[in-house]
Parts: C-alpha cells; sequence; structure tokens
C-alpha cells in the first residue's frame, strides 16, 4: 500500500531540518562530501571536498546504497 504526503517529502525534510537545529543538531546539506571514515572510540570523521574535516557522534548519509561501503 502506497501513500502520499501533502506537500511531498521536502516538507517533511524541511520540518525534519528545522527540529533538528532547534534541538541543537548541527546539519551541513548541498556539502560535498570525499570521504567518511568511523574511529575506533565510534565518532565519524567527515572529509569534505574543500579540503576541510570534522568529527561527528553521529552521521546520516543520504545517498545511494551501492555507493556505501563498509569495509
Amino acid at each position: 500500500m502506497f501513500g502520499y504526503l501533502p506537500g511531498g517529502y521536502g516538507r517533511m525534510l524541511e520540518r525534519f531540518e528545522v527540529r533538528l537545529r532547534e534541538a541543537g543538531v548541527s546539519i551541513r546539506t548541498g556539502t560535498p562530501v570525499s570521504h567518511v571514515a568511523v574511529g575506533h572510540n565510534g565518532d565519524v570523521r567527515v572529509e569534505f571536498s574543500q579540503d576541510q574535516s570534522a568529527r561527528f557522534n553521529r552521521v546520516i548519509l543520504t545517498l545511494p546504497a551501492p555507493a556505501i561501503s563498509c569495509t
């Protein structure tokens, strides 16, 4: 069974972003990423294509499943 979200999923994602920012969550959208690695202590290092990097305790990747490889 399929459903329809009035206003589309873009509307839902925009609201989700607002709520997360209100809760103090750091969000970066539209930022190209060149590499993601999980450290031994569970933190996540993200390297951005602008030769910048950052560490996070959790990361949500929104890309096609075949592009993600876990080794």
